[in-house]
């Protein structure tokens, strides 16, 4: 059975995403990078909106653009034919973690601890307050 780690993003559909890190195949094969979308909260039966894109060279970046009725990047980060993804797997797949508006990754900026922030036109959006707000417009 594969057991996978996943991230959920709130996003305003219609837009290209890239997502980006530090570390990929190359430091452990339970490094998987996917993305697809979603339109309601996650729960056990979500249906997916976009195809699940997938870097098959390093899984280190994805980029994709969304269905405007997209309100989540769904982005798993890891998976393995374990019982359990472990805390080390977890630290390699968010190390330099970075979500931006456009179709390219740039350098990694540190996120504020106890949020994610997006870079939206050269500045950052925290995920917590100012890109849940600019979602519901």
């Amino acid at each position: 059975m594969e057991v996978g780690w996943y991230v959920i993003v709130p996003i305003k559909g219609g837009e290209t995403y890239t997502i980006s890190r530090k570390n990929g195949k190359s430091e452990s094969s339970q490094l998987r990078l996917s993305v697809a979308t979603i339109e309601e909260s996650p729960d056990e039966d979500v249906t997916l909106l976009d195809k699940v894109v997938t870097d098959s060279s390093n899984h280190k970046k994805v980029t994709m653009h969304t269905s405007t009725n997209a309100n989540y990047l769904f982005v798993g980060l890891a998976a393995g034919n374990t019982t359990e993804v472990t805390e080390e797997i977890q630290a390699l797949a968010v190390e330099e973690l970075q979500v931006e508006i456009g179709d390219s990754a740039t350098e990694y900026e540190p996120h504020v601890e106890n949020d994610i922030l997006v870079k939206v036109n050269g500045g950052y959006i925290s995920m917590f307050s100012e890109l849940r707000e600019s979602i519901k417009e």
